[in-house]
């Protein structure tokens, strides 16, 4: 017997996000990032869109990074986009493919967006997390 999932199941290769810190969270403002991520193959993922970092002027900065699972099990944490212009100066444009130097299959990525201070760009004060994305290649 073969099962087989309605359409409404289906995975899209082009998937939209929508991310948005807390307002009012460690600190006084909050970042926002949209945009779509396009599954080109098993192994070859983009991600384009905005990312804002939104006033009060508090001294943090907008950083969205992608998380990757891979086919064999590992994980890859890339730097994505980041605002760190200041208050007013509007969102942060970009596109951009994900590296995948070992050609590996792609199953899905997530995004993480943090809002913090820009001297310590790695940590995160507040934070925003997508849902998986799925891979319609691999899945």
């Amino acid at each position: 017997m073969v099962c087989q999932f309605p359409a409404a199941y289906a995975i899209d290769a082009n998937q939209s996000y929508n991310l948005s810190t807390p307002s009012g969270g460690y600190f006084a403002g909050y970042a926002t990032a949209t945009g779509d991520i396009t599954f080109h193959s098993k192994t070859s993922v983009a991600i384009s869109g905005q990312v804002d970092d939104h006033c009060p002027a508090d001294g943090a900065g907008a950083f969205l990074t992608a998380e990757v699972s891979y086919g064999n099990g590992t994980i890859g944490t890339y730097a994505v986009a980041q605002d760190t212009q200041g208050c007013g100066a509007g969102p942060v444009s970009f596109s951009k493919f994900l590296p995948n130097p070992d050609n590996r299959n792609v199953q899905s990525l997530s995004l993480r967006l943090c809002e913090t201070d820009t001297s310590m760009p790695f940590g995160c004060q507040d934070m925003a997390v997508s849902r998986s994305h799925l891979n319609p290649y691999t899945n």
